[in-house]
């Protein structure tokens, strides 16, 4: 087959999946790269919201920054040397909302204001417009600062991302950019803008939150980062005693969706690494924790979740994850990886298989090679993966028919592609669990088991199988 007709291929089962708007406005992105904005925050006075959220990890010694566990020193905010996503967390600001010194933190927002004009490509990106609109925002709130060069900046931010938000890509992308908004309307006090976002933005919510009480990307890291969302945004309405009926509502998703953070957190304190997560790109424990309770200042009834994506398993010393579903929603699967019927264990409170999470959003050989089958703890047959996937977040053919049925003491997972189906059964005992896999055409099967480095090295592997 030619190198075209892969790639149409590649692309025709790829946008298939995709909503109408998103082609609409993946159309109109191409024709305007950067829209012009109808907003006017003229005349809109600031408006410090209540913030008393934990501190986040200080990124930046005075010379060096720390993102992705790589420190470097930047020659500039764009350096191209460095990588999109390290650039990316450059720009959305976290830093400032840490034990930085406040004068620093206003050298670094007025040296970015200066160094980054409107549509600079990084920096004016809805997706880091938005997570930096919100850290300024509640910086110039702590501080209660209102120096013009800065509110003046917000606004044209505000404004650019009204303008551009990412209905094309959908997900957490655009709720990003929904909270962010709605920020804006709050610190601006701008009461039709408030309405507007706080409506759009509990749409949203009842959208991407499944009725099990996961987001539906059903990845942790992204779950405990539009968890956390919802709390701040209901944070910001209690103290300002608005939309009751609202709040009321997203308390309600924050308690299912509590729930299933804590359900996917192992005994390390850290999310299990299904899909796009790892250790540098979720909230701390602390802070979901000290949000939570906040929302909660008394104890909260506990709310009961039926998992169906996920299946969680304790026995004894034992405790293990299980993916069930992936490549979710169907219409942007770009955190989605082929780990149906993959699974973490914990043995005695340490890990024992693990998942091997990520470590680049780049596109290239690693980002497919992380995406793939190989890096989960699945059964293979004839070296293919559970999908498609090809660029950095893209899915084309994948699996279907996925399914997980439950009896007593057992649960079965099962997905069919390219008309072979898959059935992984776990069954309990006294001692654990035992895995075993069902597959309807032969083939040369390999089950992956991913260990971690201080099994490998205690005892001697012995076995035909392969083990990584």
């Amino acid at each position: 087959m030619s190198n075209f007709i892969l790639k149409t291929f590649l692309l025709f089962n790829t946008i298939r999946n995709l909503k109408l708007e998103q082609l609409v406005y993946q159309l109109v992105r191409r024709l305007m790269t950067s829209r012009q904005s109808k907003l006017s925050l003229d005349g809109h006075k600031v408006t410090f919201i209540h913030y008393n959220g934990p501190k986040k990890e200080n990124s930046y010694d005075g010379n060096e920054f720390s993102f992705l566990n790589q420190k470097k020193k930047i020659n500039s905010w764009n350096d191209k040397g460095l990588s999109k996503l390290w650039l990316y967390h450059l720009h959305y600001f976290d830093y400032i909302l840490s034990d930085l010194p406040k004068q620093t933190s206003l050298n670094l927002i007025n040296d970015w204001i200066e160094k980054n004009p409107p549509f600079t490509i990084n920096a004016w990106e809805p997706y880091s417009t938005s997570l930096r609109i919100v850290n300024w925002i509640k910086f110039l709130s702590l501080h209660k600062i209102e120096e013009e060069k800065i509110v003046e900046s917000l606004k044209s931010q505000i404004c650019f991302l009204d303008a551009n938000l990412e209905k094309h890509i959908q997900a957490n992308h655009y709720f990003t950019n929904l909270k962010a908004m709605f920020f804006a309307a709050i610190f601006f006090n701008n009461e039709d803008l408030a309405q507007k976002y706080i409506k759009l933005f509990i749409n949203e919510v009842r959208n991407q939150f499944l009725l099990e009480g996961v987001h539906y990307e059903l990845t942790p890291a992204y779950h405990a980062l539009l968890l956390n969302d919802i709390m701040e945004v209901v944070l910001v309405l209690n103290s300002l005693d608005l939309y009751k009926n609202e709040v009321d509502e997203l308390k309600e998703f924050i308690s299912k969706g509590y729930q299933y953070y804590k359900l996917h957190l192992m005994p390390n304190n850290q999310l299990a690494r299904f899909g796009d997560t790892c250790i540098f790109n979720s909230p701390k424990n602390h802070v979901i924790k000290t949000n939570y309770n906040q929302v909660f200042p008394s104890k909260a009834q506990t709310v009961k979740i039926s998992p169906e994506s996920f299946y969680r398993l304790e026995k004894g010393s034992i405790v293990s994850i299980f993916k069930t579903k992936s490549f979710s929603p169907s219409y942007q699967p770009g955190h989605s990886h082929c780990d149906i019927g993959s699974y973490e264990l914990f043995l005695n409170n340490k890990p024992f298989i693990v998942d091997t999470g990520i470590s680049t959003y780049q596109e290239g050989q690693r980002r497919l090679i992380e995406r793939s089958s190989i890096s989960h703890n699945v059964l293979i047959r004839n070296n293919k993966n559970q999908a498609n996937i090809w660029k950095a977040f893209r899915v084309a053919q994948r699996a279907k028919k996925q399914n997980i049925r439950h009896e007593d003491n057992s649960f079965e997972i099962q997905y069919t592609f390219q008309n072979v189906c898959f059935t992984r059964i776990i069954k309990e005992n006294e001692n654990g669990f035992i895995i075993s896999d069902k597959i309807s055409k032969k083939g040369n099967l390999e089950s992956i088991i991913h260990l971690t480095a201080e099994v490998v090295t205690s005892f001697a592997v012995n076995m035909n199988s392969r083990v990584i």
